[in-house]
């Protein structure tokens, strides 16, 4: 995709009039971003889990690279109750 198309793409242009090519790059980034945001989310539950042992969820944190700042986010927002589980509130 070139910058030009990528810019029209932000600036909210008809998807329709990209070439084919364009859209099935923009499908897979998507599709990709989706992935990375259902690992974050499955990870932040994963550590929820294990919150009581705080220096085992640090680790666990500082293994994730790059992911670690969201993941670390939706961790505390399910810590705030801002991702209420079905624990009845």
């Amino acid at each position: 995709m070139t910058p030009e198309q990528r810019s029209a793409v932000r600036a909210g242009c008809n998807l329709a009039t990209l070439p084919a090519a364009v859209r099935a790059e923009l499908e897979e980034e998507k599709r990709q971003c989706r992935e990375q945001q259902q690992e974050v989310q499955r990870k932040a539950a994963q550590l929820y889990g294990m919150r009581r042992n705080r220096l085992r969820v640090e680790r666990e944190l500082a293994q994730l690279g790059d992911r670690a700042l969201a993941v670390r986010a939706a961790l505390n927002k399910l810590i705030s109750g801002g991702g209420k589980r079905g624990n009845g509130k």
